[in-house]
């Protein structure tokens, strides 16, 4: 299972990376720091079966990323 965070508080990143890679040795945990982080993981990493995001990122609202 590959899951996206998008958040930009690194910390709360790496630990929801850290819980992510606990729940199954199959889980890919991706990290991103911005929406434009986001969706260029998007590009590349497409499909992803789940994603974990902070709907109030600068430069972008979370809602907007939904609709992209």
């Amino acid at each position: 299972m590959k899951i996206l965070h998008a958040d930009d508080h690194p910390l709360f990143r790496e630990g929801m990376g850290f819980f992510l890679k606990l729940l199954d040795s199959q889980v890919v945990a991706l990290e991103a720091g911005n929406l434009q982080s986001a969706l260029d993981k998007l590009a590349l990493e497409s499909p992803v079966d789940l994603i974990l995001l902070d709907v109030e990122m600068p430069g972008m609202n979370g809602f907007e990323l939904c609709q992209r």
